[in-house]
């Protein structure tokens, strides 16, 4: 694990010329998006590859979290970042609600489709963020999703019905990238810096599992 007390347009800049190097290597690429805080530094990231004329035919994005709902409904991580892609941008960007199906279907479907553009892909990166309880992913405190052995897991959490990879999927990427940034997540960051609690408490501390993972903060540096 790597500590980068560097500000989210150095983080922008990182993760925009990790996937640039393996575009530009003909890789079928996936990259896993979050939401909340990440939503804009994906899209700036989308917006330099653009930029660069960066061949993005062959980046995929598809939800590392989602909350279930309507497809586009007001609270989707998925549907704020199709909004927001650059018309100059030619990935593909998956929106795993599209179906309108009921919760469980919806959960298959990200399974099914998760598990095709893994087997796809030649890499996988996932930007990830980290709540002030310390969850990551869609991944809450002792929900199901930290004990799991499946790639996906729904359930619903106290806020909405959440979808997202499980804490031992992520241990199956190439590169997670944590952008992390604000006050309030300066206990969790804290916690997961000193190892001082356990997984199920502090779900981000299965980062210590994954094999490449670069955290951006404010707070610690190597």
């Amino acid at each position: 694990m790597q500590w980068r007390k560097k500000p989210a347009g150095t983080a922008i800049l990182a993760v925009a010329a990790e996937l640039a190097q393996h575009l530009d290597a003909g890789e079928q690429v996936l990259w896993l998006v979050s939401g909340g805080s990440n939503i804009e530094h994906q899209l700036s990231v989308l917006a330099l590859l653009a930029s660069q004329s960066t061949n993005t035919t062959r980046l995929t994005l598809l939800p590392v979290d989602e909350r279930y709902g309507p497809s586009g409904h007001a609270n989707s991580n998925m549907a704020k970042l199709i909004a927001g892609k650059p018309i100059q941008s030619s990935a593909t960007i998956i929106d795993i609600l599209s179906g309108n199906l009921p919760f469980f279907g919806t959960e298959q479907t990200y399974t099914k489709t998760y598990r095709l553009l893994r087997k796809q892909a030649d890499f996988c990166l996932v930007t990830l963020g980290i709540g002030k309880d310390g969850h990551t992913a869609g991944v809450l405190p002792e929900s199901v999703g930290v004990y799991t052995t499946e790639p996906i897991v729904g359930y619903s959490g106290p806020d909405y019905q959440r979808l997202s990879l499980s804490l031992h999927e992520l241990t199956t990427c190439d590169v997670i990238v944590v952008l992390c940034y604000g006050e309030d997540k300066v206990s969790a960051l804290k916690q997961l810096r000193n190892k001082t609690t356990s997984l199920t408490v502090v779900p981000a501390m299965i980062l210590y599992n994954c094999h490449t993972v670069i955290i951006y903060n404010q707070q610690y540096k190597e």
